[in-house]
């Protein structure tokens, strides 16, 4: 009954891939795109539905199982296409989590992964933050992937988190969706706020919600070039 379920769940499920957007002189090229999974029903992030996946081990396998097939048969056809995908800190604890990035080694020079900034609801949080996350981190580098701290300054992904965990992060995001009601000048000191941090750490540096040319070319005077948002929203690409 509970497979069932799931599988009936998963059936209202699709991948739309987000250009990330190198710019060079100005030049703009989608250097990868991310895998952003959305409702059928809603075409938005089924938050409900996800949280009660990735928190049940049954749950999360079925997932991913469900994820792998989409995500290799996409990467089979285009070979030359690279993708960043998200996992919930959570996914970390779970075998089949690991099944998963095993099976997906074969693309990984196609692959980042993003470690969301979701805060987890277990008992031992300090443990898990302290020793499961940075060694789940080290295994993941070791199979060959890159990684990347999604939406750095909120939840779990904190300036301390980032220095704790520096020798396995490849890539900093952040995202200027929490200040869509702020002016410009003051989404612009935020970026730069993170991507004076990430020359810093000689990591490189995405900033997501850019929603409008005026925002991304601002961003370009202020030298931040990698930018992700809606303003590309006409380049997505679609996996049913």
């Amino acid at each position: 009954m509970k497979n069932n379920y799931l599988k009936h769940g998963l059936s209202n499920f699709y991948l739309s891939l987000q250009p990330i957007v190198s710019f060079c002189e100005e030049a703009e090229e989608i250097e990868m795109y991310e895998v952003l999974l959305r409702s059928s029903i809603t075409d938005e992030f089924p938050n409900i539905e996800f949280s009660q996946l990735v928190y049940d081990e049954q749950g999360n396998t079925f997932f991913l199982n469900w994820y792998a097939e989409k995500i290799t048969n996409f990467l089979s056809t285009y070979s030359k296409i690279k993708l960043t995908f998200n996992l919930h800190p959570i996914q970390l604890s779970y075998a089949g989590t690991w099944t998963f990035l095993n099976t997906m080694k074969i693309f990984k020079k196609n692959i980042l992964i993003e470690i969301t900034e979701h805060n987890i609801n277990i008992s031992d949080s300090q443990r898990y933050y302290e020793t499961i996350l940075p060694e789940s981190l080290k295994r993941i580098q070791l199979l060959g992937y890159f990684i990347a701290f999604d939406d750095v300054g909120i939840g779990l992904n904190t300036l301390e988190s980032i220095d704790f965990n520096i020798n396995q992060i490849e890539i900093l995001k952040f995202s200027l969706l929490p200040f869509e009601r702020e002016e410009i000048t003051y989404k612009i000191q935020k970026a730069q706020k993170w991507a004076a941090i990430a020359r810093g750490k000689n990591k490189r540096f995405i900033v997501e919600g850019v929603e409008n040319k005026k925002l991304s070319k601002q961003l370009i005077e202020a030298k931040i070039f990698l930018q992700q948002g809606y303003l590309w929203s006409n380049k997505e690409l679609k996996i049913k």
